[in-house]
């Protein structure tokens, strides 16, 4: 009944309610604690729209009598703005996207142990993770998307944790100082985790196990990134220096000392190459000389009964046979023959976060 009355209404209206219906999405947060401020906060946001919506705004502003305060400067966002998400008590300190785009988990300060999954149709909570000590310092979730993984910071630990449910899957123990951060595999089989014990931590993401104890840092690691081909891991660090980890051994395979401390680090997305940037805001380049990589690992992308597969070095993008799943190929592109190790699960590809119809 409701989509045969929108389909009557009149191309001008249906357009006004629609602006209303974003206005109000974007004001949620506000009206949700006070709704007396309904025509305030709706008439700020739309008093820059052209006709009719103009014409409907400045009627009723004729009949307010009630005070209240008109903006004179338009607000400080984007337009491409769909919903505003509240619920954390203090600063929100970080977020991460499901493979699928279907959640959306959340993490606030030192003081929030808990995180809220999202759904970002809706904005509402879907499941609320509960369990960590301190305050949550990252979260990672898994290339294929059934799970994630977090850091707690001051409590040492990791915890996995079920993305549909948000039950507790392992606790991950063995770091003795706070724990700064975490990666997850491409293939999902392993996370890597780094603490202010110099140490890094490669953990089997099935069991909650510790497969390997890194250790050569002489203070605190800083960065840390996993290489294409899930083979090697880069990790910097206040000593001054850049490390290669090679993942089947956990031995340092090669070390190069930076002239300031280390922040950041990542690998290129196909060559055996690392960029990092120091304290002091300089860039370093550099080619790991006898590094060979193995076949890059990449995900298929399932839409419309369809496998895709991009390509991380000539970025072609090409449709793939469900047989093919986790076997080695060779990118079909011309010129480019780069080797290409495809992960057995696929992520559903979504165009876009479902929009809410107007009543």
């Amino acid at each position: 009944m409701a989509l045969e009355i929108i389909e009557e209404v009149k191309a001008p209206h249906l357009t006004t309610l629609r602006a209303f219906s974003r206005a109000l999405l974007r004001e949620a947060h506000v009206l949700t604690r006070q709704p007396d401020l309904l025509w305030q906060q709706l008439y700020n946001r739309l008093q820059w729209a052209g006709p009719p919506l103009a014409g409907h705004l400045a009627a009723e502003r004729e009949r307010r009598t009630r005070p209240w305060i008109n903006r004179y400067t338009h607000l400080e966002e984007s337009e491409a703005l769909i919903r505003t998400f509240t619920g954390h008590p203090y600063a929100v300190k970080g977020c991460t996207v499901s493979p699928n785009g279907a959640w959306i988990v959340s993490f606030g300060g030192a003081s929030e142990y808990t995180l809220p999954i999202w759904d970002p149709a809706t904005g509402v909570v879907r499941a609320t993770l509960a369990g960590h000590r301190h305050g949550v310092e990252t979260c990672m979730v898994s290339p294929d998307g059934p799970w994630l993984v977090t850091t707690g910071g001051l409590d040492n630990t990791l915890k996995i944790w079920d993305a549909a449910t948000g039950a507790e899957r392992a606790t991950l123990k063995g770091h003795t100082s706070y724990v700064k951060g975490c990666l997850v595999s491409p293939d999902t089989k392993w996370i890597v985790s780094w603490a202010n014990d110099n140490t890094l931590r490669i953990w089997a993401a099935a069991s909650g196990r510790k497969r390997a104890l890194l250790t050569g840092h002489t203070d605190t690691i800083r960065d840390c990134t996993i290489s294409p081909d899930g083979a090697w891991i880069a990790s910097i660090s206040s000593d001054h220096t850049l490390r290669i980890w090679d993942i089947t051994t956990g031995t340092e395979r090669a070390q190069l000392v930076l002239p300031w401390e280390g922040r950041v680090v990542v690998f290129h997305p196909f060559a055996p190459v690392v960029a990092c940037g120091d304290m002091f805001g300089y860039m370093h380049l550099a080619r790991l000389a006898g590094f060979d990589f193995g076949p890059l690992l990449v995900t298929a992308a399932a839409h419309d009964n369809q496998l895709t597969v991009r390509c991380p070095a000539c970025q072609h993008i090409f449709q793939m046979e469900q047989k093919k799943l986790g076997k080695t190929i060779t990118c079909p592109e011309a010129g480019c023959s780069v080797k290409l190790n495809l992960n057995p699960f696929v992520v559903q590809r979504a165009d876009k976060v479902n929009q809410p119809t107007l009543p």
